[in-house]
Formats: structure tokens, sequence, C-alpha cells
């Protein structure tokens, strides 16, 4: 005799689980590492050292690229399969934030070619540079500021 079809509903997504409705009852199904977005240690480690390296690639010819800018490489996110490296940088002691890191877009496949000198012995395959602006600092001092104004707001509403 043919078994009847179960139905299967997707309910919906809490923190690190998803909720199914099966056979009657409701499922919490923890979430799988691709669907969460979370890093491998392989890619952690092969993140770090494109990090470590790229850091140093900056503070020795960064000049060359971003004039008068001190920049920081704050974070490094690669693909599953290692072959786009996401990178954030931060840039300090300049205004134009937002041009120099279009200049360091279009000379990313020069940074590839060096980076690549420097990595050669520890990876097959070089990865696609894909640079962007950290503006966390940025975020920072918006937050500070709202934070200052609404300290003085209210010391000056204290009756004295």
């Amino acid at each position: 005799m043919p078994r009847a079809p179960r139905q299967v509903f997707f309910i919906g997504t809490e923190k690190n689980t998803i909720n199914v409705y099966l056979c009657g009852k409701t499922w919490s199904l923890p979430l799988k590492n691709k669907i969460m977005g979370t890093e491998s240690k392989r890619q952690q480690r092969f993140a770090g050292v494109i990090q470590q390296d790229l850091a140093d690639l900056f503070q020795r010819e960064g000049n060359a690229w971003a004039p008068g800018a001190f920049i920081t490489v704050t974070k490094v996110r690669v693909t599953p399969d290692l072959s786009i490296a996401r990178i954030y940088l931060s840039f300090l002691n300049t205004k134009t934030a937002r041009e120099d890191i279009e200049l360091i877009k279009a000379k990313a496949s020069e940074i590839r070619y060096k980076l690549g000198n420097r990595i050669k012995h520890q990876v097959r395959i070089v990865p696609e540079l894909e640079f962007f602006l950290d503006d966390t600092n940025e975020y920072v001092e918006h937050i500070e500021k709202l934070f200052a104004e609404i300290n003085k707001d209210t010391n000056n509403n204290q009756p004295e």
C-alpha cells in the first residue's frame, strides 16, 4: 500500500536554527556552515595570510597607490573556493578615502601580482582581490558625536 506524501512547511529562521513543520511537529534544525556564512578554518587561515602580507605590502608601497594616506587592512573575507578575497581597508590621515579606495581598485591587478609573488609558495591560486572601504571609524565618530550632543543637552537641561 503506497504511503501518503508528508507535508513539510518551512516556518522561519531564528538565530542559528531553521524551524520546519513536519509530520505534525515543529522541528528546530541547526543551520549549516554555508547557509550561515561563517568561514571554515581553512578560509580563516588563508584570509590571515592575505591580511598579513597585504598589510606589509601597503605599509611599504601604499604611498604609491594612495599618496599621504596610512592604509590599514581591517578585515579579509575569502569565498569557500578561495578564488575571491574581499579586503576591507581603512584610511587614516586623509580626507579623500573614497578617492583613495578607487585608486587602489584601479591598481588591483598590480597589487594582486605583488601579493602573488609573496604567497606563491603557500597557495595554488592567488585570489581575485576586491577592495572595500571600511567605514567603521566614521561610524564610531558619528556615534560619539551623537552621545556628546545628548550629554551636552542633558547638562544644559538640569537645574542648578
